[in-house]
């Protein structure tokens, strides 16, 4: 699972995440060594069709972003039968230039 997020200001990146079947252990992953405005974190070592929590953490360890929906749901296992429904979208711009006004073209 990939977690991106910008900040007004550069800031490391950090995410705390845990199963919701073990809320007791929770896993912090993707320390960056640089500061950036644009962040982007890998969790690895997920279990399969399991439902996830993550926190987005500040320079400090501390709290920049939680709340009830930043959670997900990996993928099952390919012999499964339960269904796969996945959202994709992306940001094409705006109208403001002629380099956005192709991408939303195309």
């Amino acid at each position: 699972m990939t977690i991106r997020w910008k900040t007004d200001t550069p800031a490391f990146s950090a995410v705390s995440f845990y199963a919701e079947s073990d809320p007791g252990e929770k896993l912090i992953s993707g320390k960056s060594l640089a500061k950036t405005l644009e962040h982007e974190v890998i969790l690895t070592g997920l279990k399969s069709d399991s439902w996830y929590k993550y926190t987005i953490l500040n320079d400090q360890g501390g709290v920049l972003l939680e709340n009830q929906t930043m959670r997900f749901r990996t993928s099952p296992e390919k012999e499964s039968k339960r269904p796969l429904i996945f959202w994709a979208m992306g940001d094409f711009g705006d109208l403001s230039s002629a380099k956005y006004i192709q991408n939303q073209t195309n």
